[in-house]
């Protein structure tokens, strides 16, 4: 098998042993998903589990932020993630500790989401303020 990558206007090519390396889909398939670890730049958050959710559904995306509800459209072709016409959320106020801290931050970094990875089980969304990573819910 011919291997090719481009970096710049530089074209490498190669050639691979024939083994063929599996990785994860290029595309996001509908699902329902729960954030099982958030990354920023003040370190890593804690998560309680079902909190934070996702649904993806076409090219739509909705779920609980940690207090509130929210929704918005996406764009995702291959790796890239990009959140279109930013992320609508209810207002309510949650008075528990941390909770919106939680929120806040997991809106920022999902609205400054550029990448995304994902498996059958695990959606890792990446961007310059932080990662998020998803479970499968079920």
């Amino acid at each position: 098998m011919v291997v090719a990558l481009a970096v710049g206007s530089v074209m490498f090519t190669g050639c691979s042993a024939g083994v063929e390396v599996a990785g994860p889909a290029a595309d996001l398939p509908d699902g329902s998903w729960t954030l099982v670890t958030l990354t920023a730049d003040a370190g890593v958050l804690a998560v309680p589990p079902g909190r934070v959710t996702m649904t993806l559904e076409g090219t739509q995306a909705s779920g609980t932020a940690g207090c509130n509800t929210y929704r918005f459209g996406f764009a995702s072709v291959g790796r890239s993630f990009d959140v279109i016409d930013g992320i609508s959320t209810t207002k309510l106020l949650c008075r528990a500790e941390g909770v919106m801290e939680l929120e806040q931050t997991f809106l920022r970094l999902l609205a400054a989401s550029e990448t995304q990875v994902n498996t059958p089980e695990m959606l890792t969304i990446d961007g310059p303020e932080g990662t998020l990573e998803f479970a499968v819910a079920g």
